[in-house]
């Protein structure tokens, strides 16, 4: 048994807490993977005599797909970074206590990781769908394609947007946590 009895979900909840930016990080993987693969087809695909990739709509597509990236791995690590000082002193406070690693948890940190790890998820899965659903439009009908690896990203995203929680309870979840904080303070 994990925790108390009757606490299963609040276990729960809290190991989603830390492993939601994991889910972010496939899914930024994922993302990257199908921007790369597109482009390298994008590069020998020739239209009109020339590189697909050199077309303004296809150049202000890719720029959009990399910008959006970017700002998905910004967050991931933002989000991380913050998280492993908590996660560290919790480690060695239960090696020095000999208590777990989660009691310990909620006695050195400000407080759960809820919206933050539900940002990250929510953004990075959200971005990988959308990352990969552009790098088939990139590569166009070959993309759409089985055999062609695109469309296994694109499946691939799809995924990430609904385990560990879909992404509609990642809203409620962010959602109710923003309430909960403007609640507290004052007016």
């Amino acid at each position: 048994m994990l925790g108390k009895e009757g606490y299963g979900l609040f276990v729960a909840q809290a190991t989603f807490d830390i492993s939601r930016p994991g889910v972010a990080a496939q899914a930024l993987g994922i993302g990257t993977g199908a921007m790369n693969e597109a482009l390298a087809y994008a590069k020998v695909r020739r239209q009109f005599g020339q590189s697909v990739l050199s077309f303004p709509s296809s150049q202000h597509m890719v720029a959009d797909m990399a910008t959006s990236l970017e700002a998905a791995r910004a967050l991931l690590y933002s989000v991380t970074r913050a998280m492993d000082v908590d996660l560290k002193a919790a480690v060695d406070a239960s090696e020095a206590s000999g208590k777990t690693v989660y009691e310990e948890l909620k006695r050195v940190s400000s407080g759960r990781w809820t919206k933050y790890s539900g940002m990250v998820k929510l953004f990075c899965s959200d971005t990988s769908f959308w990352v990969s659903d552009s790098a088939i439009q990139l590569c166009g009908g070959i993309g759409y394609m089985r055999d062609f690896p695109v469309e296994k990203y694109l499946r691939d995203a799809k995924i990430t947007q609904i385990y560990e929680g879909t992404n509609q309870i990642q809203r409620n979840e962010i959602g109710m946590m923003i309430t909960k904080e403007l609640a507290a303070k004052p007016a």
